[in-house]
């Protein structure tokens, strides 16, 4: 169903994001989505954004600066109070049931993939239960919502386990060097109190990960919200590397993916576009990232890709392993 979304206010969230209040007339859910439509120098782009807050008539939003993300950038930078913004209507399945309850669950997000998370996570705070909330971000400029998080923590200490992982920068009292390895996760896991659920949002890689991991858990549900890149900008390709055969990707397939069931053995480890171990040099050709926050903005310039999280958007690529 189609939908129009008044700007009632945007407000920065850190250094690379912003907060976009829209008023909404239909009913909508913490953890719900909206998909909006973005018209950047007259091409129109679809981008789906989580709802981290959710009020009578109104929703927030975040939305995340990222290197050549045309759609999202534009949000943050021109957004203004009193715009109108055309799109479909609240949707999805990612929510807490309706009913508040006195268990533990386990929050895990990397990127934006914490903006729903957030408000799942005030949602189950504001009943008699307790929670461990997993944060991954590359560096600290990258991080969401920490003045939430912070406020929820001062309500809660005794409810609230609250760590993070950071691959570069400095560290916080709670925070760990990153990535989020498997054996770290069964370890918090372990020394924290029994689980009934958990709810997991970001990279692929890093969704995959967490769920291996605690499959063995007596849990009663996994949700998972997945960040998938428009099959309308991932197609089949032929990728190239020199010295090695062509390689076949299919559209909506991973160009590590791809790589991998070629043969082609390539360094990797967070699998979720966190770490950057797995980057490559992007000679020729067109690809698309479902999150670039392991690389730098110099790398993004030089041309590096992450191809745990990169997809092709044009019929052929040429890679080179420096």
């Amino acid at each position: 169903m189609r939908q129009s979304y008044r700007v009632e206010r945007v407000a920065p969230d850190g250094s690379r994001a912003a907060v976009i209040t829209l008023r909404c007339a239909l009913p909508a859910l913490v953890g719900q989505f909206v998909t909006l439509d973005v018209t950047v120098e007259s091409i129109t782009l679809r981008r789906s954004y989580s709802i981290t807050s959710a009020r009578p008539s109104e929703i927030d939003i975040i939305v995340k600066r990222v290197e050549g993300g045309r759609a999202s950038n534009w949000l943050v930078e021109h957004t203004r109070p009193g715009d109108l913004l055309h799109g479909e209507a609240p949707a999805g399945f990612f929510v807490l049931p309706a009913i508040p309850t006195e268990t533990h669950r386990l929050f895990i997000g990397g990127g934006s993939g914490l903006s729903p998370l957030i408000g799942l996570l005030e949602q189950h705070l504001e009943g008699p239960g307790s929670a461990t909330l997993i944060a991954c971000d590359r560096d600290e400029r990258q991080a969401i919502g920490r003045a939430r998080l912070d406020a929820l923590l001062a309500r809660s200490p005794h409810r609230l386990r609250w760590l993070r992982f950071i691959d570069d920068g400095p560290l916080d009292a709670r925070s760990e060097r990153g990535p989020l390895t498997a054996t770290r996760l069964r370890d918090i896991v372990s020394a924290g109190r029994p689980l009934h659920s958990a709810f997991l949002c970001g990279p692929d890689g890093l969704q995959n990960m967490a769920a291996a991991t605690i499959a063995d858990e007596p849990l009663v549900e996994v949700r998972q919200e997945r960040f998938v890149v428009d099959a309308r900008e991932s197609v089949p390709c032929v990728i190239e590397i020199a010295g090695h055969p062509a390689i076949t990707a299919r559209a909506g397939q991973s160009v590590i993916d791809a790589l991998e069931k070629s043969g082609f053995a390539t360094e990797s480890s967070c699998r979720a576009g966190q770490c950057g171990s797995c980057r490559l040099r992007l000679r020729d050709g067109i690809v698309t990232h479902s999150t670039d926050e392991g690389l730098t903005p110099k790398q993004l310039a030089e041309g590096w890709i992450l191809p745990c999280v990169a997809y092709a958007r044009s019929e052929r690529i040429s890679l080179s392993v420096e």
